[in-house]
């Protein structure tokens, strides 16, 4: 059989590493008859005998395309051998199997070839390996000449890798071949613009650095960009070079510019609102005060002042906004502070004779929520100056006014130690216009809740939830 080669008992270790080593070993024919071939060689092609292995013929079939015959036939022919060739056989199967081989030229006498002897290793796996790796970095490639980012990659003296597209229409450089021969340690439009020292400080560094720039094109086109530069370390550690990125965000920040003056505009034209709605309230209050100087009746008087009382808690919610660095929400506390203290004054002649206290959380309220809240405090704290304390009460009488949060729940509690309401008043029927305004501000307007409690003195709680809170 044409595979086997004699051998004597001196040759046993040959024959044993022949057909035991995982290199594959074979003898071929000029015309491609496979003559011999050891079981690694075969058994990497896919057969599991040499027997079937001989009927294929290598010069009519086993190459992939791109790996042909002919090239190692002409080197066997001009060179009488080939050392380290690549190669694409094809298995059995039809699937590739990469080799690296080497052959020698086997003459006659009369210098006639008889046949090739080689070597086979298996490189499948370095193959596509290395296919792997080529195919991601066509991936990087792509990706970074795609990107809307400009991106450049520099040695440690700052003469450029890799450079994409938008880098070269960021910059407004000619094209990519002219910006590949400018040293960016060194060009007068780095210099100028100050990218040159940012690179110089990160590669001597060996720090990331990003932020925001101004830059001027060869055409003298002013520019913001954005820029993020990281070093590029080898494996000890030094810095060989830099990956920086540039982000032309010039249209972003002249639309963040006219947005900030429109704002400000805003803001001007809702201070003068908010100015002007709070002396209308003031010239409204006073020409409440000048009418009542013409009205004689006790009841009637009280009514026109518990009126200028209602329009002051509104124009003084408006002068907090217009006060305030938040145009859209009050200040309770302070407000609190400032509404309580007048309504103190007006109605408590003797400030010894009754004492109040507030406490309040730090809660800013939205103008729609603040103006009923306002209102029933107002109703409240003013009711019990006027009503809660008898003159005959030797010890001083006392209000304190809560104002709490929890989460998107809110609670207002006014509380005093007076005499306390009638038993059999309810709120919900009085013919007290504000007390029935208390009611209908807290259920209908801030959709809560208002309870009285009557025990040493007098309480209205009122609840209330706001969603937007």
């Amino acid at each position: 059989m044409p595979h086997e080669i004699p051998y004597t008992r001196s040759e046993d270790p040959f024959r044993s590493f022949f057909v035991n080593t995982t290199i594959g070993f074979y003898r071929t024919t000029p015309d491609g008859k496979i003559l011999m071939a050891n079981p690694a060689l075969y058994q990497l092609l896919g057969y599991d005998s040499f027997e079937a292995l001989a009927k294929r013929n290598l010069s009519r079939e086993g190459f992939e395309p791109d790996y042909p015959r002919e090239e190692f036939m002409r080197r066997m022919e001009n060179e009488g051998r080939v050392i380290g060739l690549e190669a694409a056989w094809k298995r059995r199967d039809g699937s590739p199997l990469f080799v690296r081989e080497s052959a020698t030229r086997i003459r006659d006498e009369a210098g006639e070839t008889l046949y090739y002897e080689g070597t086979v290793e298996d490189i499948t796996e370095k193959k596509q390996a290395e296919l792997s790796l080529r195919e991601s970095e066509e991936r990087n490639r792509l990706l970074i000449q795609q990107s809307p980012l400009g991106i450049m990659m520099l040695d440690a003296k700052g003469n450029p890798q890799i450079i994409n597209k938008s880098l070269v229409n960021i910059m407004g450089l000619s094209s990519i071949e002219a910006a590949g021969k400018i040293n960016f340690l060194n060009h007068s439009l780095t210099k100028k613009s100050g990218i040159s020292s940012l690179l110089s400080t990160c590669i001597k560094t060996g720090r990331s650095l990003s932020g925001e720039i101004s830059y001027q094109t060869p055409d003298n086109l002013s520019k913001v960009l954005n820029y993020h530069g990281d070093p590029i370390h080898d494996a000890k550690g030094a810095v060989t070079g830099i990956q920086f990125m540039v982000e032309d965000i010039t249209q972003k920040k002249r639309t963040e510019e006219r947005i900030r003056k429109e704002l400000a505009e805003k803001e001007i034209l809702i201070k003068e609102i908010h100015h002007r709605v709070k002396n209308n309230l003031q010239i409204i209050s006073s020409l409440i005060g000048l009418q009542a100087h013409h009205v004689r009746d006790p009841k009637t008087l009280d009514m026109f002042r518990e009126s200028q009382d209602r329009i002051r808690s509104l124009a003084l919610i408006h002068e907090h906004l217009y006060g305030s660095p938040s145009l859209a929400e009050v200040d309770i506390p302070h407000y609190l502070n400032t509404l309580l203290s007048g309504l103190y004054h007006t109605y408590c002649p003797r400030p010894g004779r009754i004492t109040y206290e507030i406490q309040a959380d730090r809660i800013s309220l939205g103008v729609d929520s603040a103006i009923p809240c306002g209102l029933i405090i107002n109703e409240l704290f003013s009711n019990a100056l006027k009503h809660a304390f008898t003159d005959e009460r030797k010890e001083p009488g006392k209000i304190i006014v809560t104002f709490s949060r929890s989460g998107k729940n809110f609670g207002i509690v006014v509380q005093d130690d007076g005499r306390g309401l009638p038993p059999d008043l309810d709120i919900r029927k009085t013919e007290s216009l504000g007390l029935h305004l208390v009611y209908m501000l807290a259920v209908k307007q801030l959709r809560g809740s208002c309870n009285v409690t009557r025990e040493g003195g007098t309480a209205f709680n009122i609840s209330f939830k706001l969603s937007g809170s």
